[in-house]
């Protein structure tokens, strides 16, 4: 474990970082080679690891030895999956996938067995299928693919082609029951692999591009298709994401829009949906077919006049739907209450709450600027907030106050927020990028952090010490990045004590957030035995410390010192406990000398002073004596002062006397003793 103290360099960078709220940037790297590298998903296992897919067309792009593939294939791009260390510092495997044509990721996933699921699409004829393949070879075009990685990197598990003889794209995968395979995309192949009893065996139509959705489900570890099904209309049709429920329905979501040469059968919809009516230059689609892929349970069209498209889903086990993507429609539908019902300009995100059966908008709301917003995904935490991600050119895009970065870093940043479950309060909201061009989006890990991954051109994209690679190469780079998006943890380091009484000692404590990673100029307050002791800020190694003299209290012995942050909108309040073991202090006795003639009566007086401060001691019993005969007691007052009356005997002496005072010493303070001469006159 790192030092508490070890701390020098994280101070340095912390303090030359252009961007604000660093501690809530746990990891950030740069992955790519000498092309153009883009990021296209990233998950995390239990650990935390990182797990990327993207596509390269750099020959150099990083790999490991004893990885799958080390050598670029040719073609436009290929695949690349890699995995990383949760901190990002550390290239565990990486691995080119695919053929001499050009190779396309969607998504990646991980099975329960820890193996890597990666679907795409590809236009390769030599894509690397295995010999179980449920489909051995290119149908024509570009195919999807699903491709299995072994935990380790090493193997093709399973690969296979899916696809007609025209041309698919895939747009996600999911693992059903029993670890089948769910994919879906989109294909203008009429002769796509579809299966008896499916809810729409034949092709409806559409460009040779954007034709129909499909769905299909495979078992025995994608060897066999159990069920297929085409969903569209003549029209030109998309699909974007695909989602499942807790019975397994699966959920796809893209678009819908009108060609030239109509009338052409439309999207099919449902009776009861919330939208059946074509509204504009194209919708966004939100279908449900059952489990079996033989009926539609519902689909329903989402829009205005202008261009909206779906983009992401998130599916809750009752069948609750997030759905995101971008519109330029300004009547785009919002609900009251919404965190923005306002359309921002020129085109917006947009997040939706479907209701399960997909009669209604729980809620609705625009995410945008004056500006330009885009992409849109969409994750919900353990505490059922909504994470949405996409990007921005827009100067004023909504953020809060303590997010990472509160302002526009270039001609478009990525941008990251969450917003409360019931959709009508930004809870976190930032942007996150360089000074050039930022375009990404963001899954979530275990603890809800965000994981945002994408493409980038900025040379100062914020990336953290001791990242895996930490500058960009030529054109393009892929980046992954694990961001808070909260209040961040912190945790405090506090150091036992120890000294006499009356001494002045250094109470000290360290604040940090994970990492050991120090967190600078905040108050930590101190107290003693719940006794305020003051405050002091934290310097750039996290450490605050307060002077502090122990006071006499219940004496000697073991006291309680208590650390705390209060909290800010930046970090969660910490607090921590360590001991002071205070030992007895010293006193000096000052005794005030007299000149007394025979027979006269006055006080002797002895002052107790604390070692060192000299601060007077009240409530001390002091013993006075002359000449070693003692004349009684008296306790200090509070100004230190004992006092005994004293008559001078008429047959004392002449001269110099001593007066004498003793403390016997308690709880607190060691015996102390001193002394003063006493003069008698005639």
């Amino acid at each position: 474990m790192r030092s508490p103290f070890a701390v020098t360099m994280l101070c340095i960078v912390a303090l030359g970082s252009p961007w604000k709220a660093v501690a809530q940037l746990h990891a950030s790297t740069f992955l790519g080679g000498n092309g153009n590298d883009y990021g296209h998903h990233v998950v995390a296992d239990t650990l935390g690891n990182l797990y990327i897919v993207g596509r390269t067309a750099a020959s150099d792009f990083p790999t490991t030895p004893g990885a799958l593939s080390r050598t670029y294939s040719g073609g436009d791009n290929d695949v690349f999956v890699a995995k990383l260390s949760p901190d990002a510092s550390t290239l565990i495997w990486s691995t080119y996938l695919g053929g001499s044509g050009d190779d396309q990721p969607a998504t990646l996933l991980l099975d329960g067995a820890g193996s890597v699921l990666v679907i795409g699409a590809t236009s390769s004829t030599d894509f690397p299928v295995t010999i179980d393949a449920q489909q051995s070879s290119n149908g024509g075009g570009y195919d999807a693919f699903i491709a299995r990685i072994s935990p380790d990197g090493a193997t093709l598990e399973y690969g296979s082609y899916c696809g007609g003889s025209a041309q698919e794209t895939a747009s996600g995968i999911r693992l059903a029951a029993g670890g089948d395979y769910v994919i879906a995309g989109t294909t203008a192949s009429s002769d796509f692999p579809t299966t008896v009893g499916a809810y729409q065996p034949s092709y409806a139509g559409g460009d040779p591009v954007y034709g129909d959705l499909f769905a299909a489900r495979f078992t025995d570890g994608g060897k066999t298709l159990a069920w297929s099904t085409y969903l569209g209309g003549g029209h030109n049709d998309e699909c974007r994401a695909v989602g499942l429920d807790g019975s397994d329905n699966v959920y796809l979501a893209g678009w819908t829009a009108h060609r030239t040469g109509g009338p052409f059968n439309e999207f099919p919809t449902t009776a009861g949906a919330y939208d059946t009516s074509y509204a504009g230059d194209r919708d966004a689609v939100l279908a449900c077919l059952s489990s079996d892929g033989s009926t539609l349970a519902y689909a329903t069209l989402l829009g205005d006049t202008g261009k909206d498209q779906a983009n992401n889903i998130h599916v809750g086990a009752d069948g609750t739907v997030w759905l995101t993507g971008d519109t330029d429609s300004s009547a785009f539908p919002t609900t009251a209450g919404a965190f923005q019902t306002t359309y921002g300009g020129v085109r917006d995100v947009f997040a939706v709450r479907v209701a399960p059966g997909g009669g209604s908008l729980d809620w609705a709301t625009f995410l945008g600027g004056s500006g330009e917003e885009g992409y849109g995904s969409v994750r919900v935490n353990s505490g059922g907030d909504v994470v949405i991600s996409g990007y921005t050119l827009s100067t004023d895009f909504p953020v809060t106050a303590g997010s990472f970065q509160t302002a526009l870093a270039g001609q478009s940043d990525v941008f990251v927020v969450r917003i409360a479950g019931d959709g009508a309060t930004m809870m976190y909201g930032t942007y996150f990028g360089g000074s050039l061009t930022d375009r990404g989006g963001a899954n979530l890990d275990l603890s809800d952090n965000a994981l945002i991954v994408g493409f980038t051109a900025s040379p100062n994209f914020p990336i953290t010490p001791g990242a895996y690679q930490s500058s960009v190469g030529a054109g393009w780079a892929s980046f992954v990045s694990r961001l808070s998006l909260a209040r961040i943890t912190t945790r405090i380091y506090a150091l036992n004590r120890s000294g006499a009484i009356g001494t002045l000692i250094y109470l000290r404590g360290y604040l940090y957030h994970s990492g050991y990673t120090p967190v600078m100029s905040r108050t930590l307050e101190f107290s003693v035995d719940s006794t305020p002791a003051g405050s002091s800020v934290t310097d750039g190694t996290g450490r605050a410390t307060l002077s502090h003299i122990i006071p006499e209290a219940a004496g000697a012995g073991a006291r309680s010192i208590v650390t705390s942050f209060a909290g800010d909108s930046s970090y969660y309040p910490s607090s921590a406990s360590a001991t002071l073991s205070a030992t007895k202090g010293s006193l000096t006795l000052w005794v005030l000398p007299r000149t007394m003639a025979r027979g006269s009566t006055a006080y002797l007086r002895a002052y107790a002073r604390q070692v060192p401060t000299m601060d007077w001691v009240p409530g001390k019993l002091v013993e006075i004596s002359v000449d070693g005969t003692p004349l009684g007691s008296a306790s200090t007052n509070a100004s230190g002062m004992a006092a005994v009356l004293f008559t001078v005997p008429n047959a004392f002496s002449l001269g110099a006397h001593t007066i004498g005072a003793s403390f016997s010493g308690d709880a607190a303070y060691h015996p102390a003793t001193g002394s003063g001469t006493l003069t008698v006159t005639p």
